[in-house]
């Protein structure tokens, strides 16, 4: 061990990082799709179209409650679940063989996301950060700033365009595909068609893993309860813990 400290940009990063990867989101959300400049009218009107359902789908997941889950672009061979109240938040349960114990939690909500330490080291890790974790801190979570709005961890990312080729059904009901790609990064969002337009799946590609996250139990009651302060340490907290190779 060399002693190392891990910086605060790093262990944000991997906080954040995590969130999106583990919500489903392949991570090509920096909302550009890759092409040229568009032209004519009807390359302007399926813009229009994509944007009008982007927004669309995005207020509807924004106000009700849902599960979600899935496969995970985080982890190979990884498992998710989400649950979220757009009142208490959002909490995702991820099982992976990477995981202590095999399973670890993360919570966002009221602008702060919480990473349970198991899950927060495993993250580090993949970025080349192995951290060696005390004992005292393995059942804590390490709280950040989520740097915006919980809904950031399912909507769909602005510059969506519409793809009438990966239109489908998902649990007979027709969708709507819209697809946001970025540096070789790619979601695609399959939106009910009819109805309420809520995401009915996410088929997701990050750095060559594949993920497929379905939707449901729209309108429900949802448990998230947060984790306690006297359960949570920060950035700071964790750097001063821990010891990196």
């Amino acid at each position: 061990m060399s002693g190392r400290k891990t910086g605060r940009s790093a262990a944000a990063a991997a906080a954040l990082c995590a969130a999106l990867l583990l919500a489903g989101c392949g991570g090509s959300g920096d909302g550009g799709n890759k092409g040229g400049e568009r032209g004519g009218s009807a390359e302007q009107s399926s813009a229009e179209d994509a944007e009008e359902l982007t927004e669309a789908a995005n207020k509807a997941m924004r106000t009700t409650t849902f599960r979600a889950s899935g496969s995970t672009t985080a982890f190979p061979d990884g498992r998710q679940e989400m649950w979220s109240d757009p009142d208490a938040g959002i909490r995702i349960e991820v099982t992976a063989a990477e995981l202590p114990g095999g399973k670890s939690e993360m919570y966002c909500a009221k602008g702060q996301i919480y990473t349970g330490v198991p899950l927060f080291a495993a993250q580090l890790a993949q970025r080349g950060e192995k951290v060696e974790v005390p004992e005292k801190l393995e059942a804590k979570f390490v709280r950040a700033p989520s740097g915006g709005d919980c809904s950031r961890l399912y909507e769909i990312f602005p510059g969506a365009e519409r793809s009438s080729a990966l239109d489908t059904r998902v649990d007979g009901q027709d969708t709507r595909a819209l697809v946001n790609e970025a540096q070789g990064n790619k979601d695609v969002y399959h939106v009910a068609k009819d109805g309420t337009p809520y995401v009915l799946r996410l088929d997701s590609t990050y750095d060559g893993r594949e993920s497929r996250t379905t939707y449901g139990s729209f309108g429900k009651k949802m448990e998230v309860t947060p984790p306690k302060s006297s359960d949570t340490v920060s950035l700071e907290q964790f750097r001063d813990a821990i010891k990196t190779d």
